[in-house]
């Protein structure tokens, strides 16, 4: 009898025991779990995160993109570009560009733009040859001047580096428009253009500019026999200095 009696309270203090320690470890993991939420609200606090839920916004500091506005800013201002270059599918002459352009920017995407442009031509070897074998090249089509008018699209910008040593802001643009096209032909033809072009800032004020330009036109061509019609198209390059204004705001 004594033996049970023992036995039975021996149970009893073990299982006790057992409760005791069960309850302690319960008072540790909730204290412990009592700082970690702590810790968490003050890093939300600082953060300026209202929940927890918030924190799936977060990412990890290592997958951050900075986003910034452009160094060189376009809206509501005026650019004017004076450009050199040249006609590249030319079979016949060689000619070169001068001119300009003027541009008013509604936006950072959106503008307007009116191009002027010269013609110089000289005539290749190849057309001196033909006019020694008294082949007429009088007949040949030779662009004089263009008269235009664009709209401006400007949606790439970025940063580019050059020689691991400075960081140059560009742009990418396109161009539509269409204007009038002087050649040696009696009447002036009307062209359909497209360009396709980068600046590359080199202040707010300033960029360097190339532009590729494709004009498509139709015009009527004399020759001895009478009068050709025909459809053309020109590659132009050009390149020069954009200058912005008026001055930029602060960024």
């Amino acid at each position: 009898m004594l033996q049970r009696f023992v036995i039975i309270s021996l149970l009893f203090v073990s299982l006790f025991s057992y409760a005791q320690e069960e309850e302690d470890l319960d008072i540790v993991l909730e204290q412990e779990q009592q700082k970690a939420d702590e810790v968490a609200d003050e890093k939300i606090e600082n953060l300026n995160i209202k929940s927890v839920s918030g924190l799936e916004k977060l990412v990890p500091f290592n997958d951050l993109a900075v986003i910034q506005k452009r160094f060189l800013p376009r809206t509501q201002r005026f650019e004017f570009f004076p450009n050199v270059g040249l006609i590249l599918n030319d079979a016949f002459f060689f000619s070169s560009l001068y001119g300009a352009r003027f541009a008013y920017h509604f936006s950072e995407k959106w503008g307007l733009e009116f191009t002027y442009l010269g013609i110089s031509t000289s005539d290749k070897d190849v057309t001196k040859d033909l006019a020694d074998e008294n082949v007429q090249t009088d007949s040949l089509l030779l662009p004089k001047s263009y008269i235009g008018l664009d709209l401006k699209w400007t949606p790439i910008y970025g940063k580019m580096a050059m020689g691991n040593k400075s960081i140059v802001p560009y742009d990418f643009y396109f161009s539509f428009g269409g204007g009038s096209l002087d050649t040696n032909q009696k009447d002036a033809a009307i062209a359909v253009h497209f360009g396709v072009g980068q600046s590359f800032a080199i202040t707010q004020a300033m960029a360097f500019r190339w532009d590729t330009s494709f004009y498509w036109y139709s015009s009527d061509v004399v020759t001895k026999n009478g009068t050709d019609s025909g459809n053309f198209m020109n590659l132009h390059l050009t390149l020069g200095m954009s200058f912005f204004f008026p001055e930029a705001e602060y960024r």
